[in-house]
């Protein structure tokens, strides 16, 4: 016997301005200029409808010759795995299985990624603010799969903008955090982030230190995320803002997480073999929210960047949840199915 897998969500995330509601609106299509199929203003959902069409359609063909065949339709793959962790060991009887997640049409996986989602939180000091505020905005990120597409370089705006908030700190401008909110899955590559500062700065200033950030960054993604823009607009004043000490912790926090590609195999050629993602970050009424998604074949590379998150975490007074945790399938160079 043969087991054939594939989910059935998809990872649902529309930019800001899209009017949609994944429970009940079907995705707009639209044609780009190259002859791909795209969605208007959110996620596609090719993930993982592809490999679900490949089954019903082996079920429905009565000509076709297979061995017998075991089908597993698994939900909430994408927020953590929770219908395959929830399968009956009883209930399966094959040895053998191929998952139609992911490889293409032409392209068969060898190994996946295990991984894990860390969820943090950090108590946030407000006070009163009497200064004008600025909306400080990251756009036109091409953002992607934090699995199958972390290792195209493609800006985070969680990162990016911190990083811009940060160097702007340490080019000697004094402001506070009112707001700070981006992206909206742990295992999507954040698009947009916006931030709101309560600054009583020079404007002209404050826009020169910004700008001076937004070239250099679109310099180092020129080749893998050209449409990086920065907005700054000045905006109503905040009634109140975090604290200057606690702003600083909780640009440093972020500024020093690690995120993006961090190791490839040496076994096979191109392939990630460890990566985390800054998914979300939002601040709440009384705390900072974070959600780090983390992924390797490697359980103790798993563990390794784990650990250096609950380091950085423990300087900044944040708490740290993991969940969500899934083995990854090591590559063998010995294979007889593969064969």
């Amino acid at each position: 016997g043969i087991i054939l897998q594939a989910h059935m969500d998809m990872v649902c995330e529309k930019n800001k301005g899209t009017k949609h509601d994944f429970e009940k609106d079907p995705i707009k299509f639209v044609v780009s200029d190259d002859g791909i199929l795209r969605a208007d203003g959110t996620t596609l959902g090719a993930d993982d409808c592809t490999g679900v069409a490949y089954m019903l359609s082996i079920l429905d063909d009565d000509a076709l010759e297979h061995p017998q065949l075991e089908c597993i339709f698994t939900t909430q793959e994408e927020i953590g795995m929770f219908g395959a962790m929830a399968l009956k060991r009883e209930d399966v009887r094959a040895h053998r299985m191929i998952s139609l997640d992911g490889g293409g049409e032409n392209n068969t996986l060898l190994t996946s990624a295990g991984g894990c989602c860390l969820k943090i939180r950090k108590p946030l000091v407000k006070e009163a603010n009497d200064k004008p505020c600025y909306a400080i905005r990251v756009r036109g990120l091409a953002g992607g799969h934090s699995g199958g597409e972390i290792h195209k370089e493609k800006g985070n705006a969680n990162k990016l903008l911190v990083r811009i908030l940060q160097e702007a700190r340490l080019a000697g401008l004094a402001f506070q955090l009112c707001d700070l909110n981006g992206g909206l899955k742990d295992n999507a590559i954040p698009r947009e982030c916006d931030a709101v500062i309560a600054c009583a700065e020079d404007a002209q200033v404050l826009a020169e230190q910004i700008e001076t950030s937004r070239r250099n960054i679109w310099q180092e993604l020129e080749f893998s995320d050209a449409g990086f823009r920065v907005e700054l607009e000045q905006v109503q004043p905040a009634e109140s803002a975090c604290t200057d000490a606690c702003t600083d912790e909780i640009l440093r926090m972020l500024f020093l997480y690690p995120n993006g590609f961090m190791a490839r195999s040496m076994a096979i050629e191109g392939l990630t073999m460890t990566s985390l993602n800054l998914g979300i970050v939002r601040m709440e009424e009384s705390s900072l929210y974070v959600v780090i998604s983390v992924r390797s074949m490697l359980r103790s590379a798993i563990d390794n960047l784990v650990n250096q998150v609950q380091v950085i975490n423990g300087i900044f007074g944040a708490d740290m949840t993991r969940s969500a945790d899934y083995p990854g399938w090591k590559y063998s160079e010995y294979s007889p199915m593969r064969e």
